[in-house]
């Protein structure tokens, strides 16, 4: 008798639902709404897509100062041979250096003379090659990437 008693209760409740959801109205958000046939209707254009906004143009590169951008590669690869000698302190550099740009790109040849390990000074030349990664028009020492260097022994 027990599981009658639960069985039909369940089935009630059941019913009852299904009687509460018929009373409600169902609205489909996508149905058109009528009108009566005596009114006049426009139909709904839908609203333009915006245009996208134009891209900005990129800012020219700056021109590079010839000289300022020389002797900041001269000062560059100085830097960067510097970093390799055993007595970097006792380095004396020539300014005399024969430098060659191409596009962003430098090549500086120069001497130098520096102690070895034993303290003796040697003279050394060396072949560096520098590549600007700045956008400025005076260009500094740390705006350069090294791209190779020779003749250090």
């Amino acid at each position: 008798m027990r599981k009658f008693a639960a069985v039909l209760t369940v089935f009630t409740v059941i019913v009852w639902v299904w009687v509460l959801t018929l009373d409600e109205p169902t609205e489909d958000p996508q149905a058109v709404p009528t009108t009566p046939a005596t009114s006049t209707t426009t139909p709904i254009e839908p609203e333009p897509e915006p245009e996208p906004e134009p891209k900005p143009e990129p800012e020219p590169e700056p021109e590079i100062d010839d000289d300022w951008a020389q002797a900041a590669a001269q000062v560059a690869c100085r830097d960067f041979v510097d970093a390799r000698l055993v007595s970097p302190d006792s380095a004396d550099h020539s300014w005399d250096a024969r430098v060659q740009r191409s596009g962003r790109t430098w090549r500086v040849h120069s001497t130098l003379t520096a102690d070895n390990r034993y303290g003796a000074p040697l003279p050394l030349k060396y072949a560096c090659t520098v590549s600007y990664t700045g956008n400025n028009e005076f260009p500094d020492a740390w705006d350069f990437r090294l791209v190779s260097l020779t003749g250090l022994r």
